[in-house]
Order: structure tokens, then C-alpha cells, then sequence
């Protein structure tokens, strides 16, 4: 039996995630781990390019093949697929869009600068990989991208602006007072299904005080009433 790590298999077992047939495909996809080891970036280089792959379910598995031969905010790979998010390509820059949250350290500033210009992209599907893409890698109360994000709540174009805050309120903490002002000032906003979105974003972000009630560190208290 060949050790873990032998190129002549691992080659092999790379190669069959561009197999037509999807049972291929995912047998040699839970095989990765077991033959190639993390961090080698002619094998990385090999799976990132599959995101080009003509066959969309190829170009889907990227973000499940990828954690599996690349150290989790490795700069190689992110590199690597940070590039392809900018194909000429619809399903190419969606496919990246998805590998790279899966491969970007939480937090990583310029992944999440990334993807937040995917809120701004011409297809839709882009743009709704891009959504959830920053809500799994970004922290609550990221001033940058919440910086970010406002800026884009007058965007030219309203799925921009939805996307934004959808994102927006996914990230920004309760009671986020730059979050809130941003989207007050929003809140006449021109599309009804976007002023429907800021309204329940707003609901879920302000803190509102009642006669008597005290919020204290995240927990409500019954004040003196008297």
C-alpha cells in the first residue's frame, strides 16, 4: 500500500472530480482526505481550476474539494480563487464566490472586500452566492464591511441595495447604532419590497426601551416600576 501523499494517485484521484458521472465524482471527493495531503499547491492548483470546469456540477465541488487539500486561510489558495471571482463568467464568479468562503479564514478583510463588490455584480445568482458567502466569513460588527455595506444602501441598483442589507442585517449587532442610522436614513426608500426589507431589518437591530424594562448586557431586567 502507497503512502499518503503519492502524486500518482493523488493525480488520479483529482482528476475523476471532472468525471461526467456525479457518483464519480463525490466517491473521489471523500477520497481526497484520505490520499493527498493539505497544504500542496500543484495539487491545489489543479482542484481551482476545475471552477472553469464546462460541467456546473464540476465547478460546484470545488468548495468541498478545496478545504480538503488546502489549509483553511491559505493565502495560496485564497490567491487563487479570488481570481477566478472575477471571471468573465457568470457561474465561474459564483462557483469562486462559494470556494472562497469556503477556504477564507473568518474574518479575512480581503476576501470579505471580495466578495462584498459580488453584492454589486450583474447576475443575480452571483449576487446571492456573494449574501451568503459574507454572512458565513464575516464577524458581527465588522466596522469595514458594515462600512462597506451602507455605503451601497444607495446604490443605483436595487438588488444592490436589498443585497446590502440583507447582508447588513445578518452582521451588524443589535442595537448597531451605524447600522441603524444607515438604514433609518434609507428607510423612504423609493422600491416598496426594499423599504419592506429595511423596515424588518430595522425591527430585528433597534433596541427599544418600555416604561420600567432595562436592557443589561444582552438580557432584559424588570426595572423599578415605582
Amino acid at each position: 500500500v502507497k503512502a499518503k501523499g503519492d502524486r500518482n494517485i493523488v493525480f488520479s484521484v483529482v482528476a475523476l472530480l471532472g468525471d461526467e458521472d456525479q457518483y464519480v465524482r463525490y466517491a473521489a471527493l471523500h477520497s481526497l482526505p484520505k490520499v493527498a495531503d493539505r497544504g500542496d499547491q500543484h495539487i491545489i492548483t489543479i482542484v481551482v481550476e476545475f471552477l472553469e470546469h464546462p460541467v456546473e456540477a464540476v465547478k460546484a465541488s470545488v468548495a468541498s474539494a478545496l478545504p480538503e487539500v488546502a489549509h483553511r486561510g491559505s493565502e495560496f489558495a485564497v490567491a487563487l480563487v479570488k481570481a477566478h471571482c472575477k471571471n468573465q463568467l457568470a457561474e465561474v464568479r459564483c462557483a469562486a464566490i462559494k470556494a472562497l468562503a469556503a477556504i477564507a479564514q473568518r474574518g479575512d478583510q480581503g476576501a470579505i472586500d471580495e466578495l462584498t463588490l459580488g453584492l454589486e455584480d450583474e447576475d443575480k445568482t452571483v449576487r446571492l452566492a456573494a449574501i451568503g458567502a459574507l454572512v458565513e466569513i464575516i464577524d458581527k460588527g465588522n466596522e469595514r464591511a458594515i462600512a462597506g455595506l451602507t455605503s451601497r444602501l444607495g446604490h443605483i441598483y436595487s438588488d444592490v441595495r436589498r443585497a446590502a442589507v440583507q447582508v447588513l442585517v445578518e452582521i451588524a449587532g443589535r442595537g448597531d447604532k451605524r447600522a441603524v442610522s444607515a438604514l433609518r436614513d434609507f428607510s423612504e426608500e423609493c422600491n416598496a419590497d426594499i423599504r419592506r426589507t429595511i423596515s424588518s431589518a430595522l425591527q430585528r437591530l433597534e433596541v427599544t426601551e418600555s416604561p420600567g424594562v432595562v436592557e443589561f448586557q444582552g438580557t432584559w431586567r424588570w426595572g423599578n416600576l415605582g
